[in-house]
């Protein structure tokens, strides 16, 4: 039974015409993926480690997904995209999914140039991208869904197609003959090139997960300093709350006294200066609110940053950050939930894994201080990653 699966899914299968559009655009209806073959996740964009069993229940989760999806699922040629990269323009969309006995089948919008190559038979074979309980800052799906795909003449599936006889809507013959092999050769070298950096790959890992214990001990500490200034924070309010009604007794206090000014102007004025003390006394208080309101923000805004770089997170995505970071984060974000929230679903990547900004030579320790701190130790021959220690657990913890 199995093998007659695989047989199944290595046919080449009909790809339809289902519409052309006047500007040059149309609807492909293609296979995408079939239920019983078995992917060597090592050999996919992913190059992940094991293989993956198709089943006919992976296809119904993708097909009950792709009603849920947050957003457009665009479809590219070869070769694939990061998540970042993919956000831009597209040369065609997913519109519909359905499964056929133990296929996946997708409709296409293919844009003018895509649409024409396929009416030449340029392309035969198609990737999908596929990722298993999904999280989107709006929404959180459960089992397999189709997050995207490529035209290539290499897939990693054996989901491979010819044009259809005949378009069903244009009605016009597009014969095509031959469809794409994996070719075995590129593989193998594909292949052998991955196992010659393992080792390499797995020395930056361990290092990886090792800035990452440090950067969260970090963490702990400006969590420590943030509750805190929020406790500040709460004192303030209060006291303005207290500076608030103060005012407002004094402002009631110039109303009786301007009721009977004639037998009290000496009252009034005296009323009338300290409502200009308290009034003073409030919009400094406030000024001091909003000032703490966007330190703490700057330094959360500072921690999360730093907290996703150290984890594997491009430095360009957040080009600027330190150089003003409340600038930075009012132009790009709306809240710091959201800029959290992007950080969590954004590509890690291992090699990357403790670069700031950009700037390699700086170290997990010294992202603790200012730059202009880090400068002042190391001129008096002091190293600034001691610069965060309070106790003598955490000088053991930073010397473990």
């Amino acid at each position: 039974m199995e093998d007659d699966a695989k047989l199944s899914a290595a046919q080449s299968r009909p790809a339809k015409l289902l519409k052309q559009n006047d500007d040059g655009s149309a609807v492909w209806r293609i296979p995408v993926l079939t239920a019983g073959q078995e992917i060597d996740l090592g050999r996919t964009a992913s190059s992940s480690a094991g293989s993956w069993v198709v089943g006919k229940d992976h296809l119904q989760q993708m097909l009950e997904n792709f009603r849920e999806y947050p957003g457009p699922v665009s479809v590219g040629v070869s070769p694939h995209k990061d998540a970042a990269a993919a956000a831009g323009p597209a040369l065609g969309f997913y519109e519909n999914l359905a499964v056929e006995g133990d296929t996946l089948w997708a409709d296409v919008w293919c844009s003018e140039p895509l649409a024409a190559q396929m009416k030449r038979g340029e392309w035969r074979g198609y990737s999908g991208e596929f990722s298993r309980d999904l999280q989107r800052p709006t929404k959180s799906l459960t089992g397999w869904a189709v997050t995207g795909g490529i035209f290539t003449n290499r897939p990693a599936t054996d989901v491979h197609f010819k044009v259809a006889a005949e378009a069903e809507e244009e009605k016009a013959t597009a014969k095509c003959k031959v469809w794409a092999e994996i070719d075995s050769a590129v593989i193998q070298e594909e292949r052998s090139h991955k196992m010659a950096s393992l080792e390499e790959v797995t020395v930056q890992l361990a290092t990886a997960e090792a800035q990452a214990k440090s950067s969260t001990d970090r963490a702990t500490k400006l969590e420590e300093r943030l509750r805190m200034e929020r406790q500040e924070r709460v004192d303030l309010e209060a006291k303005a709350d207290r500076a608030d009604k103060r005012a407002e007794e004094a402002q009631r206090t110039a109303q009786q006294a301007q009721l009977a000014l004639d037998r009290r102007d000496s009252e009034l004025a005296d009323a009338r200066k300290e409502v200009e003390t308290l009034e003073t006394e409030r919009k400094s208080l406030r000024v001091k609110l909003q000032e703490m309101d966007e330190r703490t923000t700057a330094e959360r805004v500072s921690k999360i940053v730093r907290l996703a770089i150290s984890q594997g997170v491009p430095p360009a995505i957040f080009e600027g950050w330190d150089k003003d970071t409340l600038a930075w984060f009012k132009k790009n974000h709306a809240s710091v939930e959201s800029l959290q929230a992007l950080c969590e679903t954004l590509p890690k990547t291992a090699k990357l894994a403790g670069v700031n900004s950009g700037k390699p030579d700086v170290t997990l320790e010294e992202m603790a201080v200012s730059p202009e701190v880090a400068l002042a130790l190391r001129k008096r021959g002091l190293d600034p990653k001691y610069a965060t220690v309070n106790t003598s657990d955490d000088l053991a913890a930073l010397r473990k």
